[in-house]
C-alpha cells in the first residue's frame, strides 16, 4: 500500500509536468505565429502602401481597418486582463464602428464601390492575426500581442491614407480622411503609450 500511494503522487506530478510543458510548448508556438502574422501584416501593408490609391481604394482601406480593429477590439473584451488594454479594445470596437457607418453612408451618397489596392493582401494578414490572437492564451503575453497588432495596423492604415492624399479627386474623400486621421493617429499613440507600459510589466 506505501508503494501504491507513493507512485500515485509521483505519476500525477509527473502527468501535471508533461501537461504543462505541452501547453508551454503550445504558448510559444501561438506567440512565435503571432508575431510572424503581425511582421506579415505591417509588412504586406507598407508594400501596399507604395501604390497610389484613387478614391475608391482608400474606401476600401478604412472600411477593412475599422472592421479588423472592431473584431480585435471586440476580442479583447474577453480576452485581455490588463484593465488598460481592455479600456483600449472597447475603444477600438467603438470607434471603429463609427468610423466605419460614416464610411458605408459616404460610399452610398457618392456611388462609389471600395475597391481593393493593387497587391493588397491586408485583409488576409488581417486574418491570420485575428486567428493568432483567438489561439492564444489569456494573460500579459496576449495583451502584448494584441497592442502590438495595433500598433502596426494603425501605422499601416495612416500611411497609406497619408499617400492617397495627393492622388484622390473627390472632396467628400478627402474629407473623411481629414477627419479620420487625427483620431488614428490618436490611436496610434495610445497603442504605442501602451505598449511601452506594458514591456516595462512582469
Amino acid at each position: 500500500m506505501a508503494r501504491w500511494t507513493t507512485l500515485v503522487p509521483a505519476a500525477f506530478a509527473c502527468a501535471v509536468a508533461s501537461a504543462c510543458v505541452a501547453e508551454g510548448s503550445a504558448t510559444i508556438d501561438n506567440n512565435s505565429r503571432l508575431a510572424a502574422a503581425v511582421a506579415a501584416l505591417d509588412a504586406s501593408q507598407r508594400a501596399a502602401a507604395s501604390f497610389p490609391l484613387n478614391d475608391a481604394n482608400v474606401m476600401y482601406v478604412l472600411d477593412e481597418e475599422s472592421v479588423s480593429d472592431s473584431v480585435r477590439g471586440k476580442l479583447a473584451l474577453t480576452k485581455a486582463t490588463s484593465p488598460e488594454v481592455k479600456s483600449y479594445g472597447a475603444m477600438m470596437l467603438a470607434e471603429h464602428r463609427a468610423l466605419r457607418t460614416a464610411g458605408k453612408a459616404l460610399a452610398a451618397k457618392l456611388g462609389v464601390q471600395p475597391e481593393a489596392p493593387p497587391r493588397e493582401t491586408g485583409t488576409a494578414r488581417a486574418k491570420a492575426v485575428l486567428d493568432s490572437l483567438i489561439a492564444l492564451p489569456r494573460g500579459p503575453e496576449w495583451d502584448k500581442a494584441f497592442i502590438a497588432a495595433e500598433v502596426a495596423s494603425h501605422r499601416a492604415v495612416l500611411e497609406k491614407t497619408g499617400r492617397a492624399a495627393t492622388t484622390i479627386h473627390l472632396a467628400d474623400v478627402v474629407s473623411l480622411i481629414n477627419k479620420a486621421t487625427p483620431q488614428l493617429e490618436e490611436h496610434l499613440r495610445l497603442a504605442e503609450a501602451i505598449r511601452t507600459r506594458l514591456a516595462g510589466s512582469p
